[in-house]
């Protein structure tokens, strides 16, 4: 959480969501992906999206880097994301000047990419 230094209030949470052992076809898949970003969006934050999602495959210049990555606005920020195909991962960014549920995110993402193992970190910054 940030904390708007002014007022002493709280300003923004984030959570670090990697997900391992992802079902492949899914972190293939832009389909997929702009699927869970869309309800991650609206059914697990309760956020409203800005603009449309960037999405881009590319990092073929190392093996554990190629993949796609994506970058969604959000009206309180924002949530970004990187794949490594070849290590069936997905690496999640979640920041937010409002307070959200970091737990039903990552539920959310472990469901929707068949992720086996997880290791999540939440902050709420000052």
């Amino acid at each position: 959480m940030t904390v708007d230094r002014q007022r002493g209030e709280p300003y923004g949470w984030s959570a670090r969501i990697d997900l391992y052992e992802c079902d492949p076809s899914r972190l293939r898949s832009r389909d997929a992906i702009q699927e869970f970003v869309e309800s991650l969006c609206g059914q697990v934050l309760h956020m409203k999206r800005h603009g449309n999602l960037l999405i881009e495959w590319f990092g073929s210049a190392d093996d554990k880097t190629g993949g796609f990555s994506f970058v969604q606005l959000i009206e309180t920020s924002s949530v970004v994301g990187h794949v490594s195909e070849s290590l069936g991962s997905l690496y999640l960014d979640v920041f937010s000047c409002r307070s959200f549920d970091a737990r039903s995110a990552a539920e959310h993402a472990v469901a929707h990419f068949g992720a086996s193992k997880l290791e999540t970190a939440e902050d709420v910054r000052h």
